[in-house]
């Protein structure tokens, strides 16, 4: 982490202003699940190239299956004062600077509103989710997300993302829609486009990414949701470290054929996954796994 003087003004700002943490994050050897449908020549393809090319492809925001997702409440708080405020910042060095105005003279609210507007439909637009589990036994997911227990799950461990250089986190349930204030749309940008210290921009980073990417309704938080979201402007499909995918968990009410399939691809691509089976517990509602 970047050292600062105990003498210069940033320390006193730290004292009075605790930097935020970022996003909650899955451990290195924390177990996450992806379940996958298999009930295409499409989710096929995607399950050949996870398995023969390590790697990821994302979801769109208009293919997710929530109209919520990443769309917070958003509040207009632009005057001319905080628009200012927003361009003074700490250096690098951990000393106050100000900044070369965004979208010209601070009274004019318009241009920063539109600004921001257009941030934030870079965002929805142009954000790719991929969705993992914590959890492989339950019923709904491997309904919802598994064909009906025809499809398959794919068992990770954390440290086959460790080193990504796109957001992740672990998916936060809230009652209330998240609040996005123009404000920090306009702050992050114009911290983006400086010199500024990184632990202001991490604070900053991470409110966006709590608003916009990882809060969800609580009638969501059976799934347990980890997710990693990255931009079609800069990024492509998710690479992962290959050692990092442990196990393939067949449905229960896989076909024979598609079973064979699988088996047979993983055998010409990854031969080192191990191969299980979902059964229905005898005892509970629960999804028990079983060598295959």
């Amino acid at each position: 982490m970047t050292t600062v003087a105990l003498t210069s003004p940033y320390s006193q700002h730290l004292k009075e202003n605790p930097v935020r943490s970022h996003t909650s994050q899955i451990g290195d050897h924390q177990s996450i699940f992806k379940y996958v449908s298999l009930n295409s020549d499409m989710s096929w393809k995607h399950f050949e190239n996870t398995i023969s090319k390590c790697i990821l492809a994302g979801t769109t925001n208009q293919a997710l299956n929530d109209p919520f997702e990443i769309s917070p409440c958003q509040i207009d708080d632009l005057d001319p004062q905080i628009i200012k405020n927003c361009h003074s910042f700490f250096d690098t060095q951990g000393f106050s600077k100000e900044v070369k105005p965004l979208a010209g003279d601070f009274e004019n609210v318009h241009s920063y509103r539109d600004l921001a507007q257009s941030i934030i439909d870079t965002y929805v637009n142009n954000t790719h989710v991929i969705s993992f589990s914590d959890k492989m036994d339950s019923p709904l997911l491997w309904a919802h997300y598994a064909n009906s227990h025809q499809g398959a799950c794919l068992h990770f461990i954390g440290r086959a993302f460790s080193s990504l250089p796109h957001r992740t986190g672990l998916v936060s349930y809230a009652r209330q829609r998240p609040f996005l204030p123009l404000s920090l749309v306009i702050r992050l940008q114009i911290a983006i486009e400086n010199s500024v210290h990184r632990d202001q921009r991490t604070a900053l980073e991470t409110e966006i990414d709590r608003s916009m990417f990882f809060t969800k309704p609580s009638d969501w938080a059976y799934e347990g949701e980890y997710r990693i979201t990255y931009s079609t402007e800069s990024g492509t499909p998710v690479e992962f470290d290959r050692a990092g995918l442990l196990e393939v968990i067949i449905g229960c009410r896989m076909p024979n054929e598609d079973e064979e399939k699988l088996k047979s691809m993983l055998r010409d691509n990854h031969s080192t996954v191990k191969v299980r089976r979902a059964k229905p517990s005898d005892r509970t509602f629960a999804v028990d796994v079983v060598a295959s």
